[in-house]
């Protein structure tokens, strides 16, 4: 396994071109908010809470037989309820107006050159699958990773090259390369250079949810990086790190991120 270098607690400088963010910091486990049904917490909206550069590489995301993604916290720090898995596979939780995406990133080398990985992830307020949706918890959080070469993060990200792509299967990484002998990603990949990803079950609907490739052109949500949260919306920060979310663990916090580019990082990047 790749190491990492842990200790350093900041994001992408010239990603979100912000002085460097401590993030998941000991702040305090109390919690501004509370608790509230997932189809009440609203998503915090606005190209403030992004770099230009992690709009640049956003992905497009597909839903087959799935949830559609909503916000896991508010401004407020209040948090989703999520759902009980029952009823249709998407009952409760079809609304595609209130999507969020979260974000965070990392060097890998010198900070402002070189190569970067940028995690992206969706939460849902219920994974179920399985046939007759058998199968399924409350909670579902899931994630891609963007393996960018150098040029890709810079400020615009507009000279760089997309690498390798990391899906999150049920605990594991999955990670695809270009076609071979190809120096890029490119396969499933939108004429704006946007990454093409789906959320669905296993075959013939067996089994939970999983991101993977798709060629299918899907939309975008609102996007939050999470080291602006903390600097910005510390309340909602917070919860996101803090909360339980169950069988399901919030991807974007220290331990979670670093040992997922531990586990994902593609061979000889």
């Amino acid at each position: 396994m790749t190491s990492f270098n842990t200790g350093a607690r900041s994001r992408i400088a010239s990603l979100a071109f912000s002085s460097l963010v401590a993030i998941g910091m000991p702040i305090g486990d109390a919690h501004a908010g509370q608790q509230i049904p997932h189809s009440s917490v609203r998503p915090i909206v606005g190209t403030q809470y992004s770099s230009a550069s992690e709009r640049r590489w956003q992905p497009l995301l597909t839903l087959n037989r799935a949830c559609h993604p909503y916000p896991a916290v508010d401004s407020w720090g209040n948090w989703s309820g999520g759902l009980n898995p029952s009823g249709g596979i998407d009952s409760g939780c079809s609304d595609g107006s209130k999507g969020q995406i979260y974000v965070r990133g990392h060097w890998l080398g010198t900070p402002g050159s070189g190569k970067c990985a940028v995690m992206y992830s969706w939460y849902f307020p219920k994974d179920q699958g399985g046939w007759g949706g058998v199968l399924g918890h409350r909670h579902d959080w899931e994630a891609v990773i963007l393996w960018i070469n150098a040029g890709g993060c810079t400020p615009t990200g507009s000279t760089g090259s997309l690498y390798a792509v990391s899906y999150s299967q049920h605990g594991h990484w999955v990670t695809r390369y270009g076609a071979r002998g190809a120096a890029n990603y490119s396969n499933g990949v939108s004429s704006g250079g946007h990454v093409k990803v789906v959320y669905q079950t296993g075959f013939l609907g067996a089994g939970t949810h999983a991101m993977g490739p798709t060629d299918q052109q899907g939309g975008m949500q609102a996007l939050v990086d999470y080291g602006f949260l903390w600097q910005y919306k510390p309340d909602a920060a917070r919860a996101l790190s803090s909360v339980n979310w169950g069988a399901a663990n919030f991807p974007l916090k220290d331990s979670n991120f670093y040992r997922a580019l531990g586990e994902a990082r593609p061979s000889g990047f």
